[in-house]
């Protein structure tokens, strides 16, 4: 290959007639949608290392960073990398192309905090941290959070006067939840003001006391939060970038370490990061040592409620201006129709005008965008406006959609060739700025035939049959939450109508007072329920409280004849494997429903789907979402969406962190709330532009603006951007767009009337992400302990007298099987009948029995054994019982730990809780402590729950019984917290 070299002075050289900038210097590039960020990306990457083996230079994976936005991200670069080495290897091409790609699954491609993991695991000791930390993410840091927080709250009630005067108890709590699950890192950087401005307005003194009071408690929040994930060796995702600040920051030999071992450091997405990130970056820099290339959009900056800056992408960009560094501008676009990209260019033109504020935060189109023209096209119009008086357009869109499903149109396809045909359900994506209403848009599509998949959906709690379970969690913890109660009593969970609410509401100061003392037999089984679970909920694990709900009441095949079923059921079953996993923290019954809530921020959970995401379906997702995507056909939908607050009173806002009320001052000044109040709406409208920009550069080959609301509004700024530069005031197409846009019409719609649950009542509630909770499932945060994690194995028991027996090979697998058979004995069926132990042995091989664990030889060995045992005493107790209930798991908080316990019966005799424990064995005195001190652990969990007097064990093969006592609670918690230590602490589960 011929290469003509100019002078290393002019930074490029020329490669067959393409010029081509060298590596070696920093380079700062602008790339509009759709003009190829990723391959500028991925050929530096490459040419990095054609350059090195061009001059001889020793270059490795490990002197190259390349640092994207998210793990699919990073994912796709290394596959883009690893296909463009092996057109090298294929080619000959000159260079140690094989040993590179055998060394690219080491290479530094990744995210910046999988980046800053790295460097923490190699150099963690100089922090004094274990080089073994866990990540502390999903469900394990909101529980953390949540626990912090409240303890901190109550231990300074009285210090916090100063917020509580200006924002209230409840929202002072919210701010310090908020703040540290979102704000920590960007809170790090913002120290309060030392002297008070000359204008603060008539809430002056109050904001300057509140925002002091703030910062000083959130830098000892933070302190405590930190120590108590320190304390089981966790660091989550802030702490990954503040510990390798801290590193780079007090540690010149490891920065100088790092600096050399760099050389190259490419920066995808910069518009989305933030300074603490950018000051990692500064750290890892030394100009003329090695070299940096940072790739981003401001124009597509969406995240600023994640924590994202784009003066960070603006001011970096100022600085090459400044200094004459290499600035490039990609501006030709290879995704989309030429009419979409001339489109983009006339009217964000108008929308992100230049600005000459040096307002960093501004959205500005400085650069037209060019595109590839379409050697083959018919006349069909590219970008389209659908326009509805209704705010609701879900069925506008269904209908519009299914008269494009008999269109056709010209494609051109990823290779360069084009293809005229129909438009497919898989080709179209509904884009939606907020996804409160996606139910609307799923329920139109299925009414209209067409298949859908939803991306992403953040609105699990707003399905009818996840809030209904919640809500009941909420009843049984506060009787007197009449909300909670009316969300319950709607759902499909009960099914009550507003004229049977109403009618209870009206009977009683309180709903359930009134379902304690109505007559009615249609809330009969509701009381019952009521009441059964009040006391349940001191028994059972929180987890267990739901899925016995779930079971008792069969919700799952009620909501099998609800419309979308299998997706319904589906959703239960999700929120039921998450309510497991709360419990491995220690989660209380109170703290269930909060937790899980407050897992939204923090998580991208979606409900259940039918559909997968690679099917012939229409796709609906949120425009962030689909940020980095592209589509054949785009319908924005709702874009006169309401923007609503976030319900708080206060902003959280400035470079002082100042706390001001959300309440705009009446009249315009020049005080610190003003000028506050006046930034915060700036920035929020320029967020805004951004975001319209990337849902309408998502189309590759047509773009559906659906317009649904009869005017703009200040509280719509999708509306007011459009207004003026799309369309008039009376719905006409504005005089530049007549040639480029046209106006169409659905077709003939019909909307049915409302029939679900969450078009009548909206659960503002959402959920979290699977993936974070999945990489918990090694290890517990919490240390769980159990009698058998204390003592000798408790299920070998096996009578000393019977050498030789059958039981000595096998006497675990026996001891499972006849507690199986066990089980059922005493439970109450559907019919009201209760189940003897005499009417099990009579039958065949009970139900409950693993046929395919166990012979019908064991059975038999085992039903031998019971039959002798029909009429004890302690049978019939528990066959005539009020109520009785078997493998029934409880815990409770001691000290750093979690108490568990597994009862073989619990049940309830004349209003009075008692325990019973199987042991499939003999009694022998030489074993009997170890059980003693089993029941005690039993007794102690739930002294103060129940308040059984005793606890008795029941040795099956020989009938004896024997009863245990804990007449001295101290004694036992010494004896107790003396084992734990002599075990040396554990974190497994020993159940």
């Amino acid at each position: 290959m011929f290469i003509r070299k100019i002078k290393d002075l002019f930074g490029y050289f020329v490669e067959e007639g393409r010029i081509i900038v060298s590596v070696n210097r920093d380079i700062f590039i602008s790339a509009s949608a759709g003009t190829g960020k990723t391959y500028r990306l991925v050929s530096h990457y490459v040419q990095i290392f054609e350059e090195a083996f061009r001059h001889g230079e020793k270059l490795d994976v490990h002197n190259v960073v390349a640092i994207t936005f998210t793990r699919k991200a990073s994912k796709e670069m290394k596959e883009r990398v690893h296909l463009r080495i092996n057109e090298k290897i294929e080619n000959n091409e000159p260079g140690d192309w094989k040993n590179l790609r055998s060394r690219l699954i080491y290479a530094w491609i990744s995210t910046i905090h999988s980046f800053c993991e790295r460097i923490l695991r190699e150099s963690s000791i100089f922090l004094g941290i274990d080089p073994g930390f866990e990540i502390l993410s999903g469900v394990r840091r909101v529980a953390l959070e949540a626990q912090v927080v409240r303890t901190y709250f109550e231990q300074h009630l009285d210090e916090l006067e100063p917020l509580f005067d200006l924002i209230g108890v409840d929202k002072t709590f919210e701010l310090f939840k908020k703040a540290l699950s979102g704000m920590r890192v960007n809170l790090r950087i913002i120290s309060p003001y030392e002297e008070e401005p000359l204008k603060i307005g008539n809430d002056g003194e109050k904001i300057l006391l509140a925002t002091r009071t703030f910062h000083k408690h959130f830098k000892q929040l933070v302190e405590h939060y930190e120590n108590e994930a320190r304390r089981n060796n966790s660091l989550d995702f802030d702490d990954l970038l503040i510990k390798t600040r801290d590193l780079l920051h007090n540690f010149p030999q490891l920065r100088e370490k790092y600096v050399r071992r760099f050389k190259y450091i490419l920066i995808d997405e910069f518009q989305d990061t933030d300074w603490l990130q950018k000051t990692i970056i500064d750290y890892l820099h030394e100009e003329e040592r090695n070299f940096l290339l940072f790739v981003g959009d401001a124009k597509q900056s969406i995240y600023r409620f994640r924590g994202a800056d784009v003066t960070v992408f603006n001011r970096t960009k100022a600085e090459f201006e400044i200094k004459n560094a290499h600035l490039e501008t990609l501006s030709v676009n290879r995704r989309s129709h030429p009419d979409l990209v001339e489109f983009q260019n006339r009217l964000f033109s108008k929308i992100m005008l230049q600005d000459r504020s040096g307002k960093y935060y501004k959205s500005i189109y400085d650069t037209e965008v060019s595109a590839i023209p379409y050697e083959q096209d018919s006349n069909d119009s590219r970008v389209r406006v659908l326009v509805s008086e209704n705010s609701d357009d879900s069925q506008v869109v269904a209908q519009y959609i299914k008269n494009l499903l008999s269109e056709e149109i010209t494609f051109r396809n990823k290779d360069g060739s084009y293809s005229t045909r129909k438009i497919k359900p898989g080709d179209i994506a509904i884009l939606l700025r907020k996804f409160v209403n996606v139910s609307r848009y799923e329920d139109a599509l299925e009414e209209n035939g067409i298949p859908y998949y939803t991306v992403g959906s953040k609105a699990f709690y707003d399905r009818p049959e996840i809030a209904g379970p919640l809500a009941w969690l909420d009843v049984i913890v506060d009787p007197l939450d009449d909300a909670a109660f009316a969300r319950f009593l709607l759902s499909p969970a009960f099914g009550a109508t507003f004229e049977d609410l109403f009618e209870l509401k009206s009977k009683e100061k309180h709903i359930s007072d009134a379902i304690l003392k109505t007559t009615d037999e249609r809330f009969k089984p509701l009381r019952e329920l009521f009441i059964k679970y009040s006391e349940l909920k001191h028994v059972l694990s929180p987890s267990s409280v739901l899925q016995k709900f779930v079971d008792e009441t069969e919700y799952l095949p009620k909501l099998a004849s609800m419309k979308r079923g299998e997706r319904a059921i589906n959703n239960v079953k999700k929120m039921l494997e998450i309510a497991k996993e709360l419990d491995r923290l220690g989660t209380s019954l109170r703290e269930l429903s909060s937790n899980i809530k407050a897992f939204i921020d923090s998580s991208e959970e979606t409900e259940a789907t039918l559909e997968t995401e690679e099917s012939d379906s229409v796709k609906l997702l949120t425009v962030h979402k689909s940020k980095g995507l592209e589509f054949p056909v785009v319908i924005v939908a709702d874009t006169f969406w309401k923007g609503k607050s976030d319900g708080s009173p206060y902003i959280l806002t400035g470079e002082d962190g100042y706390i001001v009320s959300r309440e705009q001052p009446k009249k315009e000044s020049d005080t610190i709330e003003s000028q506050l109040h006046l930034e915060e709406k700036e920035k929020n409208l320029e967020e805004e532009k951004r975001t319209l920009y990337v849902a309408f550069s998502r189309a590759r080959e047509m773009l559906v603006v659906s317009l649904n609301g009869k005017k703009a509004t200040s509280d719509r700024p999708w509306s007011q951007m459009l207004q003026g530069t799309l369309i008039t005031g009376e719905n006409q197409l504005c005089e530049d767009m007549e040639d480029l846009v046209e106006i169409v019409e659905p077709g003939e719609a019909v909307r049915e009337e409302p029939e679900s649950i969450e078009e009548k009542e909206s659960f503002i509630i959402q959920w979290p992400d699977i993936e974070f909770i999945k990489s918990v499932d090694d290890r517990s945060y919490i240390k769980y302990i159990s009698p058998s994690l204390l003592a000798e194995d408790f299920t070998i028991e096996i009578s000393e007298s019977e050498p030789g027996d059958i039981l000595i090979r096998k006497p675990r697998e026996l001891g499972t099987l006849t507690h199986s058979v066990l089980e059922a004995v005493g439970i109450r069926g559907r019919t009201g009948r209760v189940t003897t132990l005499e009417s099990l042995l009579s039958g065949g091989i009970p139900a409950s029995v693993d046929r395919i664990r166990f012979s019908e030889e064991d059975y038999e060995i085992v039903r031998k054994i019971l039959y002798k045992l029909i009429d004890h005493p302690l049978i019939k107790e528990i066959e005539t019982s009020d109520e009785a209930m078997s493998e029934v798991q409880f815990q409770k908080k001691f000290d750093r730990y979690v108490l568990l316990g597994i009862v073989d019966k619990l049940y309830r005799v004349n209003g009075n809780w008692r325990i019973l424990d199987f042991k499939f064995a003999e009694f022998s005195q030489k074993s009997f402590p170890k059980y003693e001190f089993q029941m005690k652990f039993y007794l102690y969990i739930l002294k103060e729950l129940l308040a059984p007097e005793c606890a008795k064990l029941l040795f099956l093969k020989d009938g004896e019984v024997r009863e245990v006592r804990l007449n001295n609670v101290e004694e036992f918690e010494k004896e107790l917290l003396e084992k734990i230590e002599n075990l040396g602490g554990t974190n497994e589960r020993g159940e």
